[in-house]
């Protein structure tokens, strides 16, 4: 690692061995990634449990917790010729309905409408956001977005593990940290 502030100075080599696919069953034997102390220093990267943190941590070590909640964020719609769409919302997920929706989209092509949530929610499209990189658009339903995502909403794992296995129900609560705010 260098001192560069360029996303590629974040770079490193994980080992398709190092990818777990699904959580361990008790958190303390979560895995950890140890970066070196300095950004000169010409060490790899060691790979540990969080139950070794106590003999990890030395005085004057920083710990960088995280405390984002990931939220349900995938879901499928319906075009109006029945293709199935799967999207992806960026958030905010609260507010009511109508509610102004950042999302990524697979599948999308033409369509400007789609069905959510067994026809209980309609997404229709805006326009592309070249800047963000996602589509703009307008959540119309029921029930507010955050409620329908809460109650029928996916865990959005990773790539590298969505590739290799679909969100399964517990995915839920052990894909969130446990400092993860409500």
């Amino acid at each position: 690692m260098t001192g560069s502030r360029e996303a590629s100075s974040y770079d490193y080599e994980l080992p398709p061995e190092r990818i777990r696919l699904v959580p361990p069953k008790r958190r303390e034997e979560s895995r950890l990634a140890v970066v070196p102390r300095r950004p000169e220093e010409d060490r790899p990267l060691l790979f540990r449990s969080v139950s070794d943190l106590p003999e990890i941590l030395r005085p004057g070590d920083r710990l960088v917790v995280n405390d984002s909640r990931v939220v349900p964020a995938r879901t499928r719609g319906r075009t109006s010729r029945g293709r199935e769409v799967e999207i992806l919302f960026l958030g905010p997920f609260g507010g009511g309905s109508p509610h102004k929706v950042r999302f990524l989209a697979k599948g999308l092509g033409q369509e400007t409408r789609l069905a959510l949530f067994s026809g209980r929610g309609e997404l229709r499209m805006e326009g592309y956001d070249e800047n963000q990189g996602c589509f703009s658009g307008e959540y119309r339903g029921e029930k507010p977005l955050d409620g329908e995502l809460e109650a029928e909403g996916e865990m959005p794992l990773p790539p590298y593990i969505a590739k290799r296995r679909r969100a399964e129900a517990s995915d839920r609560e052990r894909y969130q940290t446990v400092y993860a705010r409500v």
